[in-house]
């Protein structure tokens, strides 16, 4: 009912975020047909994220100074922001959305190590009653599911093995039964209906494709009908692609680890090759589903394990807090005591084992051939960091949040001097006895091509065999269609060559 208006936050300012009026964005509406656009939500100089009512009025503002992290709310468009909560930002909430009632904010809070999902209550300024809660996963993962026909929270989404949702609403919960019934082996996430909630759009994906939408027809209850509205991507065969199972391990101080192992489609799952392929982030995590990169080299005949290392998002604060200023070393562990638990159960071969990753990953890439030189016969490092000092200096926040974070959870520049430079893998590049394919983008302000360059002299000096690829139109990994085939092709043959 809004003639094609969205609500968009605009940034201005390109890449040079230190410059805090770019970084920190507004809200203004604009219309879809006409391109038009009127500023709706000034930002006052510091609020990371807005969030809208049912009724599309930006009501909450997230901030944060130093490590403190702050939730502003306002009665309405005209009233003055008022901060109702603050917490540090390794144990705060965070918000998530509106129900019916416009006094009561869903948030994400800790209930013991894990995140549940919570009533907030805006009037008292105070966390309410738990709504839902996992033993073993963080939830909820995004916004409560809430009806637009009459406000009421439908349902939780959270990620386990695989999507999950949690129904509190016995008709959706029937909904979900009968979907997955009918497509079984696919995560079916419900993602709209109509304003009678009579007809239900919804996605079926897996690991193997990136998915369906259909249109279930509930308008006679007694006889639902479904039909498919649209294939993603037709030109993906499914029975051609891999399976993605969920792993867990055991690291080395007792930490129970979790993960996704990928095997070919036609192997019998023994004494493999493998493609380490640690996430980046590292603040973030792996997820169950589709993933081109992982379809790609499992095509090649590798397998893939994808580890959810320790300082990974989605299975609790332990986890993610073990991490904390732990760059090459017990997150590194983690990738380390994984491999060698996939060789122990007999599913890998020692003998070739190769590692690739981007940003974050791309580190792990480079400290798993620094750290652990044996067990890898080749790296592949991707738009990845290789000095801490330098991504310390530079990285484009505005210095009043990225400082006092980075002090905590990578290292203090003034104070860890020493720690910097013995985890910075320009300086352990002696250790490094396996070839590396490294590439870059012109255009990226996260991590900036001449962390390549730096890599690039220092295996030169030690005569470790590399290339280095550096795309003059390409930003934090490639968009390009024709870069993204080029790249694609050197990683084909550079695996090709090294992982026999």
């Amino acid at each position: 009912d809004e003639d094609g208006d969205i609500l968009v936050e605009i940034r201005k300012g390109g890449g040079s975020f230190r410059e805090e009026r770019a970084f920190y964005g507004n809200i203004v509406r604009l219309n879809t047909l006409t391109a038009k656009e009127k500023r709706v939500a000034y930002n006052r100089g510091d609020i990371l994220q807005f969030i809208a009512d049912r009724d599309n009025v930006i009501r909450i503002g997230l901030t944060q100074h130093d490590l403190t992290r702050s939730l502003l709310h306002r009665r309405d468009a005209n009233s003055e922001w008022e901060e109702v909560y603050s917490a540090d930002f390794r144990t705060a909430i965070a918000p998530l959305g509106f129900g019916k009632n416009p006094d009561i904010l869903y948030v994400s809070a800790l209930n013991g190590d894990k995140r549940a999902l919570f009533q907030f209550d805006l009037k008292a300024k105070k966390l309410g009653r738990m709504i839902f809660a996992h033993p073993t996963y963080d939830v909820p993962s995004g916004a409560p599911i809430v009806s637009d026909k009459t406000g009421k929270v439908l349902g939780v989404r959270y990620e386990a093995e695989r999507p999950q949702v949690y129904w509190f609403d016995k008709d959706y919960k029937n909904y979900q039964a009968m979907i997955d019934n009918a497509l079984p082996g696919m995560a079916n996430d419900i993602k709209n209906w109509s304003k009678k909630e009579d007809r239900i759009l919804f996605h079926s994906h897996s690991e193997k494709t990136i998915g369906s939408y259909y249109l279930l027809d509930i308008t006679d209850k007694k006889k639902p009908k479904m039909e498919k509205l649209l294939d993603l991507a037709e030109w993906i065969d499914p029975s051609k692609m891999s399976p993605m199972k969920p792993i867990q391990y055991t690291a080395r101080d007792g930490l129970v680890i979790h993960g996704f192992l990928t095997t070919p489609n036609d192997s019998n799952g023994k004494n493999l090759p493998l493609i380490v392929h640690p996430h980046g982030g590292p603040t973030a995590r792996d997820y169950w589903g589709w993933n081109a990169d992982v379809q790609f080299l499992a095509n090649r005949g590798y397998a893939v394990f994808q580890p959810n290392f320790r300082g990974s998002t989605g299975y609790g604060n332990k986890l993610r807090l073990a991490g904390f200023r732990e760059w090459g070393g017990k997150m590194q562990d983690d990738i380390t005591d994984g491999v060698k638990h996939l060789i122990a159960e007999g599913i890998v071969d020692a003998g070739r084992v190769g590692i690739y990753g981007a940003s974050y990953g791309g580190y792990a890439t480079m400290a798993g051939l620094c750290f652990t030189p044996e067990l890898y016969r080749c790296g592949i490092n991707y738009v990845g960091v290789t000095d801490i000092d330098l991504i310390l200096k530079e990285y484009p926040l505005p210095k009043k949040i990225n400082d006092a974070i980075d002090a905590v959870m990578i290292a203090d520049r003034k104070k860890d001097r020493d720690w910097i430079k013995s985890r910075s893998i320009q300086n352990n590049i002696d250790k490094v006895r396996a070839p590396v394919l490294m590439a870059y983008g012109m255009k990226d302000w996260r991590v900036p091509p001449k962390h390549g360059r730096i890599l690039k002299r220092a295996l030169d000096r030690n005569n470790i065999p590399n290339k280095l690829i550096i795309k003059a139109n390409e930003g934090h990994g490639y968009r390009n269609e024709d870069n993204i085939f080029e790249f694609y092709r050197e990683v084909d043959a550079f695996l090709e060559q090294h992982m026999k």
